[in-house]
């Protein structure tokens, strides 16, 4: 249909038979462009002769389809990472396509090393599954070994008092019963324990606690004294405990010792 309206339209332009020629030269020039066939009704021009340099035409654009990420190998054919590589989409340096997206191995925890390789923690270095700064890899898992309980200082090392302190465990916590308290980490009756009489840390000299008091002090009498009331005398000449503790001589007397076969310690006299 197309020829013959171009039969028809170049007759009409010339007669002769050169002339004829020379017109549909000059025509068929014209109508190499994509405006001028639109004109005339007549089809679009091929990518061979619209684009140059190796170029393809896709929809109005001529497109470098090696290197073109939205016409990658061909025209509509788009790269989810925008790189096109001699017709192929792909990744940029450092980078490697694991299930369709482009990721970096030495840093994604998800492929770190390779596709699929995923770090418990989340941390690759360098393609290595690691721990972050100031943790530990116990058995694959990533610890503060100043806190954890489980791996307290070093991996394995498990506190019993569940506590564990710049990776010193705490000392376990007993559990004292009725009538006791607990002291420094000790479970004590604050009532007759002589190091912990009343409170904590009060200690008797006596080493006697009696309901949460201390007892006196027992001094030790030296040869020829009794100990009354506390107190080292001697009744042979104590006035104040005169032959026996509290026996008190009345004034002007003295304590004196016994007159042999009389008594055996002090008594009153003028």
């Amino acid at each position: 249909m197309e020829d013959a309206r171009f039969e028809a339209f170049t007759r009409a332009l010339a007669s002769a038979p050169v002339r004829r020629r020379t017109v549909m030269s000059v025509v068929g020039a014209l109508f190499a462009s994509t405006a001028s066939r639109a004109v005339f009704g007549l089809p679009r021009a091929s990518a061979n002769e619209f684009c140059t340099n190796g170029t393809t035409l896709c929809g109005d654009i001529c497109v470098d389809t090696y290197t073109d990420p939205e016409n990658c190998g061909g025209c509509g054919n788009t790269c989810n990472y925008g790189i096109c590589n001699y017709g192929t989409c792909g990744c940029g340096h450092g980078l490697t396509n694991c299930s369709g997206y482009c990721v970096n191995t030495y840093t994604d925890p998800n492929n770190c090393g390779g596709c699929g390789n995923t770090c418990n923690y989340g941390i690759c270095n360098n393609g290595t599954c690691g721990c972050g700064h100031g943790l530990t890899n116990c058995s694959g898992y990533c610890v503060n070994t100043y806190s954890d309980p489980n791996n307290c200082g070093e991996c394995g090392y498990a506190c019993d008092s569940g506590t564990c302190h710049n990776g010193t465990c705490a000392p376990v916590t007993p559990r004292c019963s009725s009538g006791q308290t607990l002291c420094n980490g000790t479970c004590v009756y604050l009532g007759s324990d002589p190091n912990n009489c009343g409170s904590f840390g009060t200690t008797c000299n006596s080493g006697v606690c009696n309901n949460g008091t201390c007892a006196p002090v027992t001094p030790t009498c030296s040869s020829g004294q009794t100990l009354c009331n506390g107190n080292c005398v001697d009744l042979s000449s104590d006035p104040y405990n005169c032959g026996s503790c509290g026996n008190v001589c009345s004034i002007g007397q003295t304590c004196t010792d016994c007159p042999v076969g009389t008594c055996s310690n002090g008594v009153c006299g003028p």
